[in-house]
């Protein structure tokens, strides 16, 4: 779907071993498909619905300290309460993990697979038919510094901001976030990229992306950060960087302007004394 890969494709990763292999217990913050070229793999999975009972012990790693093959019922017991999808896939098979489904891989026989990571995008559109028809249609780059060259920086900000939205705990069932939580979102997220827009600048985008004026981003408007929004924002965004910008101009000029009124204080002073001295002889 041309849609996808232009707009929402973030990486891809391949992974091999010579089986034998597990994972953690994890989710992904992203949309993951799965494709396996060589071996076979066993996977089971667990709804994002159930994300409480998951027992997530690593927040920042998005792991679990479970051990799926022999659950510690006393130390988790939450996971009694969970419904489990088994998966087993052969070399040729691609499968679907949803985003913040937990999940726990396993590997068997000498093992080739390549993941393929997309941003969330939850509201419905049209995939009209793509070009890509197989691997040989494909350019690929020579490493991942390429997947963003030619990007401004406030894109990959704005891309990364929307997935931080979809990665709150509370957009696991719910369909939109209010003001308060937006900007808390956003505070948090620019802290972990060294920025710093300003609350007014958060304001100012929810504002913009709240089309329906009812105090909350639904999906469709979330999205729309991305899309539709998209130049809009950006231009909110560059419009605060280089307001910061001249602000840190002006500081410069500032003080470079009071070392040079000083440096002439200096001279008046040097010139003064010196003027003395010769009047004294």
């Amino acid at each position: 779907c041309d849609f996808v890969v232009r707009n929402f494709l973030s990486d891809i990763v391949m992974w091999f071993s010579s089986g034998g292999t597990t994972s953690v217990w994890h989710w992904d913050s992203y949309e993951n498909i799965n494709c396996l070229l060589r071996g076979s793999k066993e996977l089971i999975m667990m709804d994002k619905k159930d994300y409480e009972n998951g027992h997530l012990t690593n927040r920042a790693g998005s792991f679990s300290a479970v051990d799926v093959d022999n659950v510690d019922t006393a130390e988790f017991p939450n996971f009694k309460n969970v419904t489990f999808y088994n998966a087993t896939i052969h070399a040729g098979d691609c499968l679907y993990i949803p985003w913040r489904w937990f999940h726990y891989v396993k590997s068997f026989g000498s093992n080739l697979a390549v993941n393929v990571w997309f941003d969330t995008y939850r509201t419905p559109f049209t995939c009209k038919k793509t070009s890509f028809k197989s691997f040989a249609d494909a350019t690929f780059r020579k490493d991942s510094s390429d997947l963003s060259k030619g990007e401004p920086v406030e894109y990959d900000f704005m891309k990364g901001l929307h997935q931080a939205i979809y990665n709150t705990d509370h957009m696991n069932l719910a369909d939109s976030i209010d003001n308060k939580q937006f900007i808390d979102i956003f505070k948090g997220f620019q802290a972990d990229m060294d920025s710093e827009y300003g609350t007014d600048t958060m304001a100012e985008i929810f504002a913009i992306l709240d089309e329906n004026k009812d105090g909350h981003l639904n999906l469709r408007e979330i999205d729309s950060l991305i899309t539709t929004n998209y130049y809009t924002v950006y231009y909110i965004l560059s419009k605060s960087f280089i307001s910061v910008g001249l602000l840190i101009l002006v500081f410069i000029v500032v003080l470079v302007l009071l070392w040079y009124r000083r440096q002439r204080q200096n001279k008046a002073v040097t010139k003064a004394v010196d003027d003395n001295q010769k009047k004294a002889n």
